[in-house]
């Protein structure tokens, strides 16, 4: 803050919070004095002293505030820029976490920039101090090749038990200097709810001199996770649609069907088309869409007599509208297209 924003702060300061101060003052009386002019005196220097007082006070909190925007710094516009998605930041905002935690390993310095996570994902960005000549954006040809794989520390389970997930890293560029993304991802079907669960992150590899890269970040989930479940009971060419499942970063579609020997292929891919929103807006779903990791398809569970599964999509990046990826607030879904008919919702 230089010598104008503090002049500034003082002047914006709102005059309610004096005259109320003022009156307050008016009325507490001044003690040891006999004179009537001098107790006049006496509160006039009384009032100025506890009115620069109050001033200052009223900095201090301004001055705490803007350290707290600074160091609270929400980077949901760079994070949707590298995803390639278009959208309003504040709709990830629920599920973002700053961390800052670094880890030296000789020269090169790695650090656990934040998280945005929801009931089954979580994504992780971390930066280093590698510099790269390279544009922003998604990279492949780098001289240190460092990876990461992830999960969720459930202790209450054996490692035979342990639900299933996907974890992938892809390096990309930001600023100059080599960054890591990261995805962990569990199945809905485990019923494994990421948000406030203790998180681990290993990262492996060599860098630029062919040294061995390992070590391990862990953390906390500390958000909520945004989720809603809304009943379908939609048959579809011999497939029940039962229910649909949102959370942040995605819609999640169960069916259930009886299974026919010799026709599996009809259970792995649902044919959605568009989903409509609650302005009208039609967004087009394409698994193709730029993204270089990610949840594709679904999970399905087969017996003698019938099958049972998910199919999943993803609200980040799943969506066009004109070309352009969107970033689809599931409470604004209104119905979906599957194998051209419209399935209202809402």
């Amino acid at each position: 803050m230089n010598e104008l924003d503090l002049h500034d702060a003082l002047t914006e300061i709102d005059e309610s919070f004096i005259k109320e101060a003022d009156r307050v003052l008016t009325s507490v009386p001044v003690c040891g004095e006999t004179d009537a002019e001098q107790k006049l005196q006496g509160r006039r220097v009384h009032r100025r002293i506890v009115r620069i007082a109050l001033i200052a006070a009223c900095l201090i909190v301004l001055l705490v505030g803007t350290v707290y925007a600074t160091t609270e710094a929400f980077r949901g516009e760079s994070f949707l820029e590298l995803i390639g998605t278009d959208g309003k930041e504040e709709d990830i905002r629920s599920g973002y976490v700053p961390i800052g935690e670094t880890k030296q390993i000789g020269a090169l310095e790695l650090t656990l920039e934040d998280i945005i996570g929801d009931k089954n994902t979580v994504y992780v960005e971390i930066s280093t101090n590698y510099e790269l000549d390279a544009p922003d954006g998604w990279v492949w040809d780098v001289p240190a090749q460092i990876n990461a794989k992830g999960k969720a520390i459930l202790s209450l389970l054996p490692d035979e038990d342990m639900p299933s997930h996907m974890s992938f890293s892809t390096p990309f560029c930001r600023d100059g200097r080599l960054w890591l993304f990261c995805m962990i991802s569990y199945d809905d079907g485990t019923d494994v709810n990421l948000s406030h669960l203790p998180m681990q992150l290993d990262i492996f590899g060599k860098d630029a001199d062919g040294n061995p890269i390992n070590q391990t970040f862990e953390w906390t989930n500390d958000y909520e996770a945004k989720n809603e479940v809304i009943s379908l009971n939609k048959e579809m060419n011999g497939i029940l649609l039962t229910d649909i499942k949102f959370s942040l970063t995605r819609m999640d579609i169960y069916f259930e069907a009886e299974r026919v020997y010799g026709g599996e292929e009809r259970y792995k891919t649902l044919p959605l088309e568009y989903i409509r929103l609650d302005d009208g807006r039609i967004l087009q779903y394409s698994e193709r869409n730029g993204m270089p990791i990610q949840f594709h398809g679904g999970v399905i569970k087969e017996s003698p007599s019938e099958v049972k599964g998910l199919h999943v999509f993803n609200l980040l990046y799943g969506f066009s509208e004109d070309g352009i990826l969107r970033l689809v607030p599931f409470e604004r879904i209104q119905s979906i297209c599957v194998g051209g008919e419209e399935i209202q919702i809402r």
